[in-house]
């Protein structure tokens, strides 16, 4: 069952089509009210799936790239995405029957407004970049790894600061502290999320955000860099930013295994 409901039609339906002894597995988010009798007299078997495979919700795989080994879990959350994709390459999976409309991506807005009414019936919607119609749509692409928040010249009689990883500690300890110093200017912040790193860089007033914390030790302006990301990144971080020349400050513990 890969729908989603609040009632428990779904799964009293699943349970009369299965057969003696056979198996529901629940992928989606259901109301599950089974009754008893009929499960006890199928002997009926339920299984829970998470919806993208095992791996889902586990940070060493998701985040830290720890592989299951392929005799344990044959299926992982990126193995169910590759035979997905390669199944479409060959279309085998038909995409086009599900889309509904078609915007450019300058109608973005456009687009999520017709997701949300429900007159328009829309299944799945297409978002079409320009360059999708071109021969070799990536040529010439360079991501943006910095972006500006607010152009001012850097205050040089103050202490340019660069701030790497924008978790709680940082917000609620160290850049409202940086806020209350009259002699620094925030001038980056870095985040893996580039929306996380812009909000913070938003709110605290720093001139530019980013994704990659090089750009930090690459920046002139920049004389002090507060290291406030995950335990594990601190000490080559911390290395990283010394060899640039920056001044540095590391929260604790300076490394971790």
């Amino acid at each position: 069952m890969a729908a989603a409901a609040k009632s428990p039609g779904p799964c009293q339906q699943a349970l009369a089509i299965c057969r003696d002894r056979g198996r529901i597995v629940v992928v989606g988010a259901v109301e599950m009210n089974f009754p008893w009798n009929d499960m006890y007299l199928k002997e009926i078997q339920l299984f829970m799936s998470r919806a993208y495979g095992p791996g889902s919700y586990d940070p060493t795989y998701e985040k830290e790239g720890h592989d299951y080994p392929f005799g344990y879990v044959r299926w992982t959350e990126n193995r169910n995405m590759e035979e997905f994709l390669r199944l479409v390459g060959h279309r085998q999976v038909q995409l086009q029957p599900l889309i509904t409309h078609h915007f450019p991506l300058e109608e973005g807005p456009k687009a999520y407004d017709t997701i949300m009414d429900p007159a328009s019936k829309s299944l799945a919607v297409l978002l079409r970049y320009n360059a999708a119609d071109e021969a070799n749509p990536t040529v010439g692409f360079q991501p943006k790894r910095v972006v500006n928040i607010v152009t001012k010249p850097p205050e040089r009689d103050h202490l340019g600061v660069g701030l790497i990883g924008s978790g709680n500690l940082a917000r609620w300890a160290h850049l409202p502290n940086l806020k209350k110093y009259p002699h620094a200017s925030l001038r980056a912040v870095h985040s893996a999320s580039g929306a996380r790193a812009k909000s913070m860089g938003v709110r605290f007033g720093a001139a530019r955000c980013t994704t990659e914390y090089s750009e930090i030790f690459q920046d002139p302006e920049i004389d002090v860099v507060i290291i406030v990301s995950r335990n594990q990144h601190h000490a080559p971080e911390a290395l990283a930013a010394l060899r640039a020349g920056k001044h540095v400050f590391v929260e604790k513990p300076i490394g971790a295994q």
